[in-house]
């Protein structure tokens, strides 16, 4: 995540010359996409508002070692000048300590937005033998990464198919009455009843 002061700019033009992979600018709640290495936009910023914009790292060439950088790779400008004095800082989801820390944040919070983090618990039902394999199903949701108990699923992304679904293993859940704990950084827009499905079948007839 990279923020810094806009300056005293009236409507500039924000040009964005290196992304890698895929951005998010923040502005006044609003969110545009970065999806391309390059990035000009007219914006509305009050004078030394915050600029944030979230990179979003997918994945590294297996080959080429070293020449695949992540993050900003370029110039930042506002009506051509320099924007300067940024912030790094880095989001961490590799460990169920990092996991932890955001769930005791998330509970105190009543209005989440995105880019953000949602959180839910369930418990299985009651019953005996080995919990079975499932998958998880997170139609509605636009673009994100899943965790089930501080373990990372993978990334979803329904709209870019063809997976839809997230496998989810039987041994990554606690039996009854465990209660499981499910967290999605959902970066681009939440669905508005909020919820997931687990599914018996995976789901690979997404759009291509």
């Amino acid at each position: 995540m990279y923020t810094a002061k806009a300056g005293s700019f009236k409507n500039p033009t924000l040009v964005v010359s290196g992304i890698k992979d895929r951005a998010y600018v923040v502005i006044n709640g609003s969110i545009d996409v970065l999806d391309s290495k390059f990035y000009t936009k007219s914006i509305d910023i009050k004078e030394d508002e915050t600029l944030t914009i979230f990179v979003e790292n997918l994945g590294r060439e297996f080959f080429k070692i070293g020449t695949d950088p992540k993050g900003i790779t370029g110039r930042v400008t506002l009506n051509g000048y320099t924007v300067e004095g940024w912030t790094m800082e880095a989001v961490p989801v590799v460990e169920n300590r990092d996991v932890s820390i955001i769930m005791q944040f998330l509970e105190n919070r009543s209005s989440p937005e995105v880019p953000g983090f949602f959180h839910g618990r369930f418990t299985l039902p009651p019953g005996e033998g080995i919990i079975g394999d499932t998958f998880l199903d997170p139609t509605g949701w636009r673009h994100g990464v899943a965790f089930i108990n501080g373990i990372n699923l993978g990334r979803y992304w329904p709209k870019r198919g063809p997976q839809v679904t997230l496998y989810l293993p039987g041994p990554f859940m606690l039996p009854y009455p465990g209660e499981n704990r499910l967290f999605l950084l959902e970066m681009e827009g939440a669905p508005e009843n909020k919820t997931v499905k687990l599914v018996d079948k995976h789901v690979l007839t997404g759009p291509v």
